[in-house]
């Protein structure tokens, strides 16, 4: 598990840093880039995370209501993270870590 975390929290750290560190990266949780996805905008900034659980509803149309609709659904309408491949528990884990930043 990672260092300093325990139980879904640490579970959590690791599937995010699995799926979702390659655009969330860094301190801030954002590589600062600008992304073309499926969305009614020509292209998307990476946010920071920090304070995730705090700025619900997500995406620029508030498409998310929370950050269940985020991972379950609308992540993968909007081509930013396929879930479909995460068990519930691991969904859960992962919302732990991100409600954590």
């Amino acid at each position: 598990t990672p260092e300093g975390l325990s139980g879904g929290l640490a579970r959590g750290q690791a599937i995010f840093e699995r799926e979702c560190s390659s655009c969330h990266a860094g301190e801030r949780f954002t590589d600062r880039e600008r992304y073309e996805l499926e969305t009614s905008l020509p292209k998307v900034d990476t946010p920071s995370l920090i304070g995730l659980a705090h700025t619900a509803p997500y995406y620029h149309d508030g498409s998310a209501i929370n950050l269940d609709a985020l991972l379950d659904d609308r992540g993968s309408i909007h081509d930013m993270v396929d879930t479909s491949g995460l068990s519930a528990d691991e969904r859960r884990d992962l919302i732990t870590f991100l409600e954590s930043l």
